[in-house]
């Protein structure tokens, strides 16, 4: 059976289509579907050209990068000297402020390898001290500290990095094809990868007058060599925030901003102003030196011998003529001995020689009165003369240089026997002792030094610029780093007209005005000297100041506007109760300045004064 026949064997009747038959009709789409699928289509298109009209709009009004980090001052911390690290007091996050001590350099070994002789080492002494001393230059945060006690350390190497988070600000790169729209005083929007979902307000502060790969370590120069490839460049904007928002700024972060394109605002800022002009100002000069003490004695052998006693250690206490050590003076004692008996000889030859002297005047004064007489010769006359003239030249030379000479000999045995005992010259501390018994003491070589119980005086250096501030007489408050809290007075003696250090500094002496059982010659003082100085130049208050970057300004206004101007600034101190600064440079006498808001300022921005 095949698969085209029936059970039955038969073949099945197979029918042929009818081509007369209707063909079945689609089924139709509802309305409503058809109205849903117009809908989604049209919002789909409405979408996407919203946003190619966002995308287009937010570029025409505002500039975006994440191509931006939080910048601050920062200040490397570097020793003056070599040595090893006696203190560091900071670690990273410490807060710190200027002039503030965060380590100590050990200064041992520089006094010895930096002074030839002993009157070059005790001029440079205050100032080995002063820059054994690592202090804060600006206030700040720690931000990278790898300095450890005991290190040994040499000068200018790395120890610290501070940062000055109260000048933090926004560094952005902004591409060059953008920067056109860029204005100062424009508002800006930061966000902070460490600061998540807080949005930081600011202004555009500066605006680079180069790309950023102009002032890289490894600028693209290929068009030097005719290779150039285009490369799209950026330009450095500065943003300030306000000063709420400036505290929570952490120098190194990532930051991405956002610049509003419109214009800055027109309406003028309310600001405080004053006129710069010279105004006398109270300052504090701080010098920094050693305390030592009134006199200092280094005891000297000045016989040669075996040393057999040594009567103080470092740290006694001695009283003057106290005895310190004892040299075995047995070879004195024997050359004494000597001296004595050829004294004894020579003036027991004296005496023989002044009884022959008055035998030959009496023979001569006999022979004289026979010879008058006629009862001897002329030559017996003469030979009596020249006997009794011989006896007086025999009596003189024993009876004068010859004695005197040996007396002379035997006193310098005495005297040199009565330094073979060493004794303090004066009541003090043994503070070196360079003999031990058994030792050989030589004529010149250092046995000990003392220093005075009572150490009053201050030696320390001054500035050049600021030595012509300063006079014997005037006041000084005295600080230690051993006792921290407490302060003690002081005078100024003397001011050396002679610098040290190429004319950098000048040393200067101070007295303290009582004595002090705490203290100890050798302690590291910090002086405050209070000075009246008549500026020169103008004087601004301190809050007119505003800086971007390293670079100090004030704003002077004119025709309503102010004017970022560049300053140097001098000395800091105070006028009228308020914080004044020296301005040395950039600015007239007369001009008007804003002394408050400068932060929220920019150059060219409006304001009102008041």
């Amino acid at each position: 059976m095949t698969a085209a026949q029936t059970p039955e064997g038969n073949t099945p009747d197979l029918k042929k289509p009818d081509l007369q038959a209707p063909a079945p009709q689609a089924k139709k789409t509802p309305p409503a579907r058809r109205a849903l699928g117009l809908t989604v289509g049209l919002l789909v298109a409405l979408g996407a050209g919203g946003i190619v009209w966002w995308y287009a709009y937010n570029g025409s009004q505002h500039v975006s990068t994440d191509n931006a980090r939080v910048a601050a001052n920062t200040a490397n911390i570097v020793p003056e000297i070599p040595g090893r690290v006696l203190q560091w007091n900071v670690a990273v996050g410490t807060t710190v402020t200027a002039g503030q001590v965060i380590g100590q350099i050990d200064t041992s070994t520089v006094a010895q390898s930096s002074a030839a002789n002993a009157g070059a080492l005790s001029q440079t002494a205050p100032l080995t001290a002063s820059r054994s001393l690592i202090r804060a230059p600006i206030s700040g945060q720690v931000i990278q500290s790898s300095a450890l006690v005991g290190q040994l350390v040499a000068t200018g190497q790395s120890l610290a990095v501070i940062a000055d988070d109260s000048s933090a600000y926004i560094s952005a790169n902004v591409k060059e094809d953008q920067i056109s729209k860029v204005k100062l005083g424009q508002p800006v929007h930061v966000t902070l990868d460490a600061l998540p979902g807080q949005t930081l307000s600011g202004r555009v502060q500066q605006i680079g007058q180069a790309t950023a790969s102009t002032f890289s370590l490894l600028p693209s120069g290929g068009a030097d060599n005719g290779n150039f490839t285009k490369v799209a460049q950026v330009i450095p904007v500065s943003i300030y925030l306000s000063t709420a928002d400036r505290s929570k700024l952490l120098p190194g972060s990532s930051a991405s901003v956002t610049i509003d394109l419109t214009d800055p605002p027109s309406t003028p800022t309310s600001v405080k102003t004053a006129t710069a002009a010279p105004e006398p100002l109270k300052v504090q000069l701080n010098v920094v030196g050693t305390l030592t003490s009134g006199n200092d004695v280094t005891i000297a052998a000045q016989v040669a011998g075996n040393v057999t006693k040594v009567g103080a250690q470092v740290g006694d206490n001695v009283t003057k003529g106290e005895v310190l050590a004892r040299i075995d003076d047995s070879n004195l004692q024997a050359q004494l001995a000597g001296a004595q008996a050829a004294l004894s000889q020579v003036q027991n030859g004296g005496n023989s020689a002044q009884a022959n002297l008055q035998l030959a005047a009496s023979t001569l004064d006999r022979v004289s009165a026979v010879y008058k007489l006629g009862g001897v010769s002329r030559q017996d006359l003469q030979n009596a003369q020249t006997q009794y003239t011989n006896a007086q030249v025999a009596a003189q030379n024993a009876g004068g240089g010859a004695v005197e000479a040996a007396q002379a000999n035997v006193q310098n045995l005495k005297l040199m026997i009565g330094k073979a005992v060493v004794v303090s010259p004066i009541d003090g501390v043994v503070s070196a002792r360079n003999v031990e018994v058994g030792e050989v003491a030589a004529p010149g070589v250092p046995l000990m030094t003392i220093v005075q119980n009572d150490p009053r005086k201050i030696v320390a250096t001054i500035p050049a610029a600021q030595a012509n501030l300063i006079k014997a007489g005037q006041p000084m408050q005295i600080k230690f780093d051993a006792f921290p809290n407490r302060s003690y007075s002081a005078k100024i003696t003397s001011i050396n007209p002679a610098s040290v250090a190429t004319g950098d500094f000048y040393p200067i002496e101070a007295r303290l005005d009582a004595a002090n059982a705490e203290l100890r010659a050798g302690m590291v003082a910090t002086g405050t000297i209070n000075a009246d100085v008549s500026a020169g130049s103008p004087t601004v208050p301190s809050s007119a100041i505003a800086r971007i970057g390293a670079q100090n300004y004030v704003y002077v206004v004119k025709d309503g506007k102010a004017v970022r101007t560049p300053i140097q600034t001098g000395l800091s101190g105070t006028a009228g109760g308020q914080a004044e600064v020296a301005v040395n440079g950039g600015l007239p006498s007369g001009a008007q300045i804003v002394t408050s808001n400068v932060n929220a300022l920019w150059d060219g921005a409006p304001v009102k004064g008041n």
